[in-house]
């Protein structure tokens, strides 16, 4: 006779007791009898439900969560293999549970290998954007250190980012690493848990395509990818990599099922929640089979979620353990596939903001961290010039001229489709990009009302401004509520181009938790804001709010807004009517001169060439910027960036000092491109103390030299060779410079054909005075060099 506790095969019971959990007092069970009168729902003896799972019952798990409460676990005894699963039907023989885990495996590939195909252009047709032939990926860094405050967010969620305003360290987390290296790590059975994290809009969901479209091909999966694997753009390593999956998924979490897990109705397996949900055309006996195949090949199996910053379900708080048929909550779920207690050889790849990957406690760390780390100079100028189709070449050009402070910005794929679509409509500001996306959104066709939505916009806007104040990047729908918004219409915000959605993206995501698409939303719409203000409040910001570093990307738009002439007040007006008042122009024009006059760290001196590039008042940028001096403090790409494009802006300048700022040849280049086309004329360049310059930088000094009509050049003690003195000397041409400075190079490393250069450099470019102190020739040397330059006249101090 069977045991009364013993479960019947097949039937549904409760899991108890969680392993780390106590169980619940009968005291407490009896506590929480509903009173006299009240409605109380009959608990049958058999229903396999404890009291607790009962008293549970209407509750969240976050709820649960927080009173240390989990979601109860409803525990399902499988049938055993082999036995009858329906009256009529025999035995399934090995050979039949092939066939139907075959189809569930082939099924769940297919599948993935039309998901994950990658189309970024698919929704901008109507903007004649045109789908590269070629892949770009951003670039990749392994981040080893992240919970050691490499680059986790320690308090704040907001979190400016570098390609927006200059840090006071742009200093790159991690080791770089390719493509191929990252493929590699994915078949690594020491890690199963790995994640790729990045700020939004950076190509994390694409990346995550590919890389499953990698394994497909490598692994020739299905029919498509077998067809593929010569024509794919792979590489050499990857084509020979051994094969190692048999089932790879494609999730993206956002659209995995929310069950709260409180009643055994609310309840989900984890197999059901990832797969069964998903393959309706499959049957529960294909279903079964491909879940216990999947349960003894976890190792052939790979599964991509994408956006586990999307979840709308918590993983924090206790969740009881679970096996991969029980049933419980998504969150439980998940919490045990995460943690390895569900498939622990399986890997699982995640993609993530890095604010949510930061918050994860220690059990559900991933072992393998790669951060998205932008797109590299060359690949933002082929993708830019490939999406814009014919032309692009010009419009590359063009956009180098007059807009070259908005390259850096196209290192986030997002912002290089604004930029591509912007492009047309000549905006060569931040600003301009930005306020143009937003007045396409307000003359789509989904703005029928156009009142309510710009009332819906401005909402958007106060808690935009709220948000930035409080440094978050998060939202609720509490936060909706204060401003008298509901969520339905949030999500509404489609942002669209005449006749077709602009974005296949709502303005916001997520239910519970919600952020906008890129952080430069949030940051352009407090922005006008702040700029609507009745100028008692505007006037309190600026001498209270505006100098603090989380307000750096805003400060940059508000002063493009309040002053730059070049936006089109129409772009303004609808959004912000009271933006360009007399009084308003003049507390931002104070507040900029104020600070340019102040002694500041180089990274906020930088961040204000930044601002004032942004405002676009010549007036105000003349007034506030009479020499440049950066001596002996770092300069980095994106300060480069906005130092240089308010050089352009300049007519005339005293000096510009950038003596030890390890400046190389890619920060030269950068100076040499925002300067081409321009109208500056600098009496003084002083770049001594600079080592690394290289030939190639020397090269481009030559060609600011020329351009600039630079009189007095100092390249003291910068590691000259022959080959940086060539280069020099052919892009000087014509270039008159009253006072060379050469000091404190070794003249050993020039020897005589160095030496000879140098001459040919005195007598092309008519120099007066030559410095060489301690430069040590020997005698013989300098004598021969003497002689080289005894009838031009210069004047050679030593």
């Amino acid at each position: 006779m069977a045991d009364q506790d013993q479960p019947q095969e097949g039937a549904n019971v409760v899991n108890i007791q969680a392993p780390h959990l106590p169980a619940v007092p009968q005291a407490q069970v009896q506590a929480d009898e509903p009173s006299p009168g009240t409605a109380r729902e009959e608990i049958p003896s058999t229903s396999g439900e404890t009291a607790r799972a009962q008293r549970m019952k209407g509750s969240t798990d976050a709820k649960l969560a927080l009173k240390d409460f989990p979601c109860p676990v409803y525990e399902v005894v499988p049938s055993p293999s082999g036995k009858c699963r329906r009256k009529g039907y025999g035995k399934t023989t090995k050979g039949k549970k092939i066939v139907y885990s075959k189809k569930f495996i082939n099924y769940f590939n297919e599948r993935t290998w039309e998901q994950t195909k990658v189309n970024i252009t698919e929704n901008y047709k109507l903007q004649n954007l045109s789908e590269p032939d070629f892949e770009v990926n951003p670039q990749l860094r392994k981040v080893s250190r992240f919970y050691l405050g490499e680059m986790a967010p320690k308090v704040a969620e907001y979190n400016i980012k570098s390609e927006f305003t200059v840090k006071a360290n742009e200093q790159k987390v991690g080791k770089p690493i390719s493509l191929d290296e990252l493929v590699k790590q994915l078949t690594n059975k020491r890690y199963t848990r790995i994640a790729l994290i990045g700020q939004p809009g950076c190509g994390k969901t694409t990346i995550l395509k590919r890389l499953a479209q990698i394994l497909l091909v490598v692994n020739e999966l299905v029919q498509q990818a077998q067809v593929s694997h010569g024509s794919f753009s792979l590489s050499k390593k990857i084509k020979k990599m051994k094969r190692c999956f048999k089932f790879i998924h494609h999730l993206n979490i956002k659209d995995i099922p929310i069950l709260k897990g409180t009643s055994r109705d609310e309840a989900i397996s984890p197999c059901e929640l990832l797969f069964g949900k998903i393959a309706s055309r499959l049957s529960s006996q294909d279903k079964e089979e491909g879940y216990e195949w999947l349960h003894e090949n976890q190792s052939k199996t790979i599964l991509f979620l994408d956006g586990l910053d999307q979840a709308t379900w918590s993983l924090l708080g206790k969740h009881n353990k679970m096996k991969y048929t029980d049933k419980s909550s998504t969150a439980t779920s998940m919490y045990n596939l995460l943690t390895g207690n569900l498939f622990p050889r399986m890997t699982i790849v995640i993609s993530s903001r890095e604010h949510r990957l930061a918050s994860l406690p220690s059990e559900l760390r991933p072992q393998f961290i790669t951060a998205l780390a932008g797109l590299a100079r060359d690949d933002i100028k082929r993708l830019f010039i490939a999406i814009m189709g014919d032309g692009g070449e010009k419009a590359w050009e063009k956009l180098t001229m007059q807009s070259p402070a908005l390259i850096p910005l196209s290192s986030v794929p997002l912002f290089l489709i604004f930029n591509a679509i912007g492009c047309k409509n000549n905006p060569d500001t931040m600003t301009g990009i930005m306020l143009q996306i937003l007045h396409i959104f307000m003359r789509s066709d989904h703005t029928h009302e156009k009142n309510q939505i710009e009332n819906k916009l401005r909402k958007l806007m106060l808690m935009s401004f709220e948000g930035t104040k409080d440094r978050r990047v998060i939202f609720t729908i509490h936060d909706l509520e204060k401003v008298e918004l509901d969520p339905n219409d949030v999500h509404d915000f489609i942002i669209k181009v005449p006749g077709k959605n602009m974005f296949n993206q709502h303005l916001m995501e997520g239910d519970h938790l919600m952020f906008f698409s890129h952080q430069i939303l949030q940051e352009v719409l407090s922005a006008l804001y702040i700029s609507n203000m009745d100028s008692t409040a505007f006037r309190a910001f600026i001498e209270t709010e505006m100098d603090y570093d989380h307000w750096a990307v805003v400060r940059h738009f508000l002063s493009g807004i309040i002053l730059n002439p070049d936006i089109e007040s129409s772009l303004i007006a609808n959004l912000s009517s009271g933006a360009r008042q007399d009084e308003k122009i003049r507390f931002v024009r104070e507040f900029l001169t104020s600070k340019s006059s102040q002694k500041m760290k180089s990274c906020h001196r930088l961040d204000l060439f930044g601002t004032l590039y942004e405002a676009n008042d010549t007036e105000l940028i003349h007034s506030c910027i009479k020499e440049i001096n950066f001596k002996f403090e770092s300069i980095t790409t994106v300060g480069m960036h906005a130092m240089s494009s308010v050089m352009r802006r300049c007519n005339q300048l005293d000096i510009v000092c950038l003596c030890g700022c390890s400046l190389n040849d890619e920060l030269v280049h950068i100076l040499t491109s925002n300067l081409k086309g321009s109208c500056l004329k600098l009496n003084e360049l002083d770049v001594s103390f600079n080592d690394t310059l290289g030939a190639a930088g020397f090269g481009e000094l030559g060609i600011v030299v020329s351009q600039c009509h630079v009189e007095v050049f100092s390249a003291a003690d910068c590691y000259l060779t022959t080959e940086g003195m060539k280069a020099f000397k052919e892009n000087t041409r014509n270039a008159k410079i009253k006072l060379l400075d050469l000091s404190m190079n070794d003249i050993s490393r020039l020897k005589d054909e160095g030496l000879s250069t140098i001459s040919e450099i005195v007598y092309q470019c008519q120099v007066e005075k030559l410095g060489m102190r301690r430069c040590y020739p020997n005698l013989d040397q300098l004598e021969r060099f003497k002689a080289s330059i005894a009838d031009i006249g210069v004047y050679l101090y030593d």
